[in-house]
């Protein structure tokens, strides 16, 4: 029940967070990561069938922000930390599309974890306790859709507690007006 009542002051939150980080100004965009893929004969020409394809380099994700260890039940506090926290908003490069809640280093009874709520290395100039976000070896327990805070909870639900688990992300993709347009949720186990 405790985790259901710090995901509703979670997703609450957020929007206070989307708010915030509207009033941040944008001094740089960062360009997307690709690489263009070439064909090379033997003759060392470049096939032009090949020459013009362009595809994602899929780079882990790491974010950066406000860490502290305590209650999930109290991770309204850790909110308001990060929201007041000038010097993590100040660092902001661009406008956040996305907000990251981290759980990890779970209490053996899982009511106490260390939580982590920042933005993208990308979006910011310079950061401090990174944590890289392990999507591919974790299993998506809630689509990116728009869900209410019930789904939201409901999805906490079925977390398999039966194994170790290593990280809970929540991300929150935010809209050009920093209002809450889709949230997911992951769960990576340990040794999964």
């Amino acid at each position: 029940m405790r985790l259901i009542n710090a995901f509703l002051v979670t997703t609450g939150i957020v929007f206070t967070v989307s708010a915030f980080a509207t009033l941040q100004p944008v001094s740089a965009i960062m360009p997307d990561t690709t690489q263009q893929i070439t064909n090379i004969n033997k003759d060392n020409k470049t096939t032009l069938a090949a020459r013009d394809i362009n595809t994602t380099v899929e780079q882990p994700v790491k974010i950066s922000g406000i860490t502290q260890y305590l209650a999930i039940d109290n991770v309204i506090e850790l909110w308001q930390v990060f929201n007041q926290h000038k010097d993590l908003q100040s660092k902001l490069t661009k406008q956040p599309n996305k907000v990251y809640v981290v759980y990890s280093d779970f209490s053996n009874n899982y009511e106490a974890a260390s939580i982590t709520i920042g933005y993208n290395v990308k979006a910011l100039s310079g950061f401090q306790n990174v944590i890289e976000l392990n999507q591919k070896n974790s299993t998506q327990l809630l689509k990116n859709k728009k869900h209410t805070a019930q789904a939201l909870s409901d999805a906490w639900q079925n977390i398999d507690y039966r194994h170790t688990i290593n990280q809970v992300v929540e991300v929150h993709t935010l809209s050009s007006k920093h209002t809450i347009v889709s949230s997911e949720l992951f769960v990576n186990y340990i040794g999964g």
